[in-house]
C-alpha cells in the first residue's frame, strides 16, 4: 500500500519518473521513466538544422511513462492491467469535466498545438481550446490505453503503438526511431535524503531537477519563523 507518492500529470506519450513511500517496500522508492534523447539527435543534426527547438518533432525525448509505470506495477503492484487502467480508460473515452487550470493550459498552448493537425485533431475540439467544465473526450488516448491494458507495456514500446508514434514523428521530420522506443528500460533507483530536525526528506535524484531543491534545503530549514499572520 503506497503510504505517500509524488507524480506529475501527464500522458503516455511523455516520460515521467515515480517517487513514492510504499509500506511493502519498507523504504521510499523512485522509478526513473524520463526518457534519453532520440539516437537521431545529434549535433550534427541541430547544426544543420541551426537551432536546436525546444517544442516540435526535433525536440521529444524518448517517452518513458509508460516504461516507469510499468516497472513499479511490476514490482509492487496488486491489480491487474485492465484494473488498474480501467478507470483511465473510461475517463479518456467518454470523456471527463476539464478542470480550470487544464483549460488554461491548453488556451496558452493554443498556437503551438495548432501547427501540427494531429495535436489539433487530438486535443483541440472544433479547432479551439476546450473551455473549463467542458466534457473533454481523447477516444485516441482511450484506445491507446485499452491496447496497454489487454498486451502489457510491450505494445507501446515495440508494438503498433511503437510504429504510430515513430511513424508520426518521422512524417513530421522529427527525430525519434522505432529502435528508440524498443531500447527503452525503465530503471529503479535510491532517491536522494536529506535529514532534518527529525525529518527526512527524499527529492529525486538526477536527472530530476529536484536537486536543485534539496541544495538550499539546510541553510533554508534551519530559519526558525515564528507564527506568522494569515493573509487577509
Amino acid at each position: 500500500q503506497p503510504r505517500g507518492a509524488a507524480r506529475q500529470l501527464c500522458g503516455s506519450r511523455t516520460g515521467r519518473s515515480v517517487l513514492a513511500d510504499l509500506a511493502t517496500a519498507r523504504n521510499v522508492v523512485f522509478f526513473h521513466g524520463s526518457g534519453p534523447a532520440p539516437k537521431c539527435a545529434t549535433v550534427e543534426t541541430y547544426r544543420k538544422l541551426g537551432q536546436i527547438p525546444v517544442n516540435g518533432p526535433y525536440a521529444a525525448s524518448n517517452p518513458g511513462a509508460v516504461a516507469g509505470f510499468d516497472l513499479a506495477w511490476k514490482k509492487y503492484g496488486s491489480l491487474d492491467y485492465a484494473t488498474l487502467l480501467k478507470p483511465a480508460i473510461e475517463a479518456a473515452s467518454k470523456g471527463h469535466p476539464l478542470t480550470e487550470w487544464a483549460a488554461l493550459n491548453y488556451e496558452e498552448a493554443f498556437a503551438l498545438l495548432s501547427k501540427y493537425p494531429s495535436s489539433t485533431r487530438a486535443l483541440l475540439p472544433g479547432g479551439k481550446p476546450p473551455h473549463s467544465g467542458d466534457l473533454f473526450v481523447q477516444a485516441d488516448l482511450g484506445r491507446s490505453l485499452d491496447a496497454i491494458a489487454r498486451g502489457g507495456a510491450g505494445v507501446f514500446y515495440r508494438g503498433p503503438l511503437a510504429r504510430m508514434t515513430a511513424d508520426t514523428c518521422r512524417k513530421a521530420g522529427g527525430v525519434l526511431r522505432d529502435h528508440d522506443l524498443a531500447g527503452f528500460p525503465a530503471q529503479q533507483a535510491s532517491p536522494n535524503h536529506t535529514a532534518h530536525t527529525g525529518y527526512s526528506l527524499h527529492p529525486s535524484p538526477p536527472t530530476s531537477q529536484q536537486l536543485g531543491t534539496r541544495m538550499p534545503l539546510p541553510p533554508v530549514l534551519a530559519v526558525r519563523l515564528g507564527p506568522l499572520p494569515l493573509d487577509p
